[in-house]
Parts: structure tokens; sequence; C-alpha cells
């Protein structure tokens, strides 16, 4: 099988219109390389496309701002791991694309999706476009040092929630992609 791979972006900003691509000179981490290019889709898209990846046995690099709501304890990133709001008496919250534009949050680390949990049979290599994940399990790029332990150790439990508020950019194959965002792609 011939491998197509595709940087897919979750930016929810307006400006910034779904199932585009994009190409960032400024992103690249080695001198005179190309630009960066990725493509913008909704969350939900791209949380089907890694759990299809996840499924066909094939890892799912991604990029998150992995400090927020991050316990390092449990080896958990959650957004319900702390309760801000009520310790102090308010609400803290943003949409994606308000953290986006005050740089509150952005991608600062990459790891990869190499499980998930989920209430569905997935037996026959597919998954809808509305199935619930539960979890995902994350290869922290870390190692050993530092989270769970045992067998668990260098690994982290993503909550649902938490992937659609902090992750960003995933790379995945091109036929991971529902048929009609695969073909508005270019």
């Amino acid at each position: 099988m011939l491998f197509r791979s595709v940087i897919l972006r979750h930016d929810p900003r307006e400006r910034h219109p779904y199932y585009r691509t994009y190409a960032c000179r400024d992103v690249t981490n080695m001198v005179n390389a190309p630009a960066a290019v990725y493509f913008n889709v909704p969350i939900d898209v791209m949380r089907h496309a890694a759990a299809n990846s996840i499924i066909h046995n094939s890892p799912v690099w991604f990029a998150c701002d992995v400090h927020k709501d991050y316990n390092q304890e449990y080896s958990l990133l959650s957004t319900e791991a702390y309760d801000y709001g009520d310790l102090m008496d308010t609400s803290f919250e943003m949409t994606k694309a308000q953290m986006l534009d005050t740089y509150y949050s952005y991608p600062t680390h990459a790891m990869l999706i190499v499980g998930l949990d989920s209430d569905i049979d997935v037996s026959d290599g597919k998954i809808e476009k509305d199935t619930q994940i539960n979890r995902w399990r994350v290869e922290n790029s870390w190692g050993e040092t530092g989270t769970g332990e045992g067998e668990e150790r260098g690994y982290l439990q993503m909550s649902d929630g938490w992937f659609s508020r902090y992750v960003y950019e995933c790379v995945v194959d091109i036929s991971y992609l529902p048929d009609d965002v695969a073909a508005s792609y270019r």
C-alpha cells in the first residue's frame, strides 16, 4: 500500500476556512526547508481520521499544547483533570480560536497516538464519523521518565475532550479521510 500522508490542522479561526490547504514558511525545523503545508479541517474530521488510522495499526503523529490540563502524577491529559473555575469562583473558558489569537495555546510538543478506547465494534475495520471516543493512548517522546508505572511508563491517557481542545495537528494517510474530504484536498 502506498502511504500518502497529509498534515491535518485544526484552526477554527474564521480567517482560516476549513477544507483549504495552507503553507507556513515559519514553522519548519530545518534551515532552507520547504514551507510546511497543512490541510485545515474541523476537529471531528481530524478525530475520525486519527481513529481510522489507529484501528489499522498505524500510529498517528500529532502536535498539541501538552502542558495544558496535564496531570503528570496520573499520566493524564484531560480537561477535567483540574477544576480551576470552582477554585477561583470564575470561568476561564476561551474558545480554541480565542486561545490561538491570544497565544494562550498553540502547539508546543509532538507525540504519537497509539491506541483508543471506544464503545463500538471496530472488527470491520471502520469507524463512523460520529463515533464517540472515550480516550486515546499516547506514547510520549519524553520516554520512561516521570509518567506511569511498569509497562505504562512513557504512556499517557488523553481524554477526547482534551483532544478537541489542545490537539492542533496530526499526520495520517489520506485514505483515512472521508471520501468527500479527501476529494477536497489539493
